[in-house]
């Protein structure tokens, strides 16, 4: 198979990252690596602005690096960025022709505003969000923007970041009262210069990208052994926030590189990030803080992935997610749409009939499973669905939060009742058991439609139910060429009779192609 290698450089005010990804001739992009070198740029600008010697030969060292590891890797197209440190260094240009010279990386010193914008393409691409905050905090820049209805309204770059601040307000280890208060200050004169910015009618959530909101968030899951390993979408509401202030600001440097979730490297500098963090959940009256692990690097894929359609705004992400993972996993993707296609139905006939109590969340969950249940034999065969369960509860499924993750995990690879409860029992601190007779009747609707389905593709047409005495039979319209399995389908309606309170039965139809 012919594999596209791009490189994707961003060259921070913090840090420097090359992130590899692989494109195949159907058009599906992932990241294949990713390396970071800390360089601290904007420490290095002089009083007159100016990118010192230390710094100008530290950033060439970092791109000769990252262009043996580009060519080690036989990357085809290397996109480099520049950020904050560069775009305020009045030899930034200067050094990016160097850089050209010396590694034919060309690299592009983006605007703030263009910044921020990148940042949000990045947010509104992998997160299921209409009206939010976002906020990216660098070394020496903060970018934020009002969303609304997932379109960018407002943004802005102000010229200072974790670095900058770090440097200018907190002198010491331990940050004093008087340091806390005059940086706080500053950020409020500096956020009402946006005043956009000020509290909504409506509490909506902010989204942070950036080192500064993944160390927070990697805190609060190891503080509270959070059973879910990811990051992006993790929530904590604006008290979480507050008490991740009062343990850094008291805890002296030494002792802070020492928390656990929080990166050594970033100890020194992670103060100023949750200051701004906590008065821009002032200003703003955001209530959830949410991390988003995408950033400005996967707005310029986005931006190159959807070539200006619909100003490179996804229409459905968790569906496209969804159907980019069958690419991947070589899914039948006639089946899966099939098995989607009938689960959905039947959902829906369900809640006309007064027998199903479920919402439209519910029921996207269920039309994600029916197209997700068939990943795990891109493992193998043997215990394919706890396969299709580790790998629905460890991949990045854009659109979807924490826990609608995890649920379509369950539904996907249902089997048993026992083997549902266990899933449960893993992540009782995700689902409380009051919820889990609804995800069973869903995960019954979506066995059943793999059944009708398996083996072959498509030989269920269609199912229509309808309500006959006592019971609800399921009128199956099939091909005459079918296979489907009696006994599987005896038993499973059996224990969808006793989920539901009423019992079901069904009948083949056959019907012409």
């Amino acid at each position: 198979m012919n594999i596209t290698q791009l490189a994707i450089i961003d060259l921070g005010s913090n840090s420097a990252r090359l992130v590899l990804y692989e494109q195949d001739q159907q058009g599906m992009l992932f990241e294949a690596d990713n390396v970071k070198q800390v360089l601290r740029l904007s420490s290095h600008i002089t009083q007159d602005g100016v990118l010192d010697d230390e710094g100008v030969q530290l950033t060439l060292d970092c791109l000769r690096r990252f262009k043996d590891i580009c060519d080690g890797r036989g990357v085809t197209e290397i996109v480099g960025v520049a950020t904050a440190a560069m775009r305020q260094a009045k030899n930034g240009p200067e050094l990016c022709e160097a850089i050209e010279r010396e590694t034919g990386i060309s690299i592009r010193i983006l605007s703030g505003p263009e910044e921020a914008h990148y940042g949000y393409l990045a947010v509104v691409n992998t997160m299921n969000l209409r009206d939010a905050f976002t906020v990216d905090i660098g070394g020496g820049s903060t970018e934020v923007t009002w969303v609304e209805d997932r379109v960018c309204v407002h943004k802005i770059s102000f010229p200072f970041g974790a670095v900058s601040l770090t440097q200018r307000f907190l002198k010491g280890d331990l940050p004093t009262p008087e340091e806390l208060k005059n940086l706080e200050q500053f950020l409020r004169e500096q956020f009402a210069s946006a005043p956009w910015l000020t509290k909504r009618l409506r509490p909506v959530p902010l989204i942070a990208m950036g080192g500064a909101a993944r160390n927070v968030g990697n805190m609060h899951q190891k503080k509270r052994n959070y059973s879910f390993q990811s990051l992006h979408h993790y929530t904590l509401n604006s008290a979480d926030i507050a008490d991740s202030y009062q343990t850094l600001v008291k805890t002296p440097l030494d002792k802070r590189k020492k928390i656990k979730g929080l990166s050594k490297d970033r100890g020194d500098i992670i103060v100023a990030g949750v200051v701004v963090f906590s008065v821009l959940l002032q200003v703003t009256g955001s209530e959830h803080f949410v991390i988003s692990t995408k950033g400005l690097r996967d707005g310029l894929m986005f931006e190159r992935i959807l070539q200006g359609q619909n100003d490179n705004v996804l229409e459905d992400v968790s569906l496209y997610s969804a159907r980019q993972w069958m690419k991947r996993d070589r899914v039948n993707s006639v089946r899966a749409e099939q098995v989607s296609r009938l689960a959905v139905s039947m959902f829906d006939q369900l809640q006309d009939l007064g027998l199903l109590q479920a919402d439209a969340g519910q029921r996207r969950l269920l039309q994600i499973s029916g197209l997700l249940q068939d990943i795990g034999l891109s493992i193998n065969t043997y215990d394919a669905a706890q396969h299709t369960f580790y790998l629905l509860t460890n991949v990045l499924l854009y659109g979807l939060t924490h826990h609608q993750r995890l649920v379509t995990g369950m539904l996907a690879s249902y089997k048993t009742d026992k083997k549902l409860e266990k899933q449960f029992s893993q992540h009782k601190d995700m689902i409380t058991p009051a919820e889990l007779p609804a995800i069973k009747r869903l995960a019954q609707l979506g066995l059943l439609a793999r059944f009708f389905n398996r083996p072959l593709a498509g030989q269920v047409r269609s199912v229509q139910l309808e309500k006959r005495g006592d019971q609800i039979l399921l009128q199956c319209r099939v091909l005459p060429k079918h296979i489907i399995d009696r006994a599987q389908v005896n038993e499973l309606l059996e224990a969808m009779s006793k989920s539901y309170g009423q019992k079901f039965a069904y009948e083949l139809i056959e019907v012409q192609p």
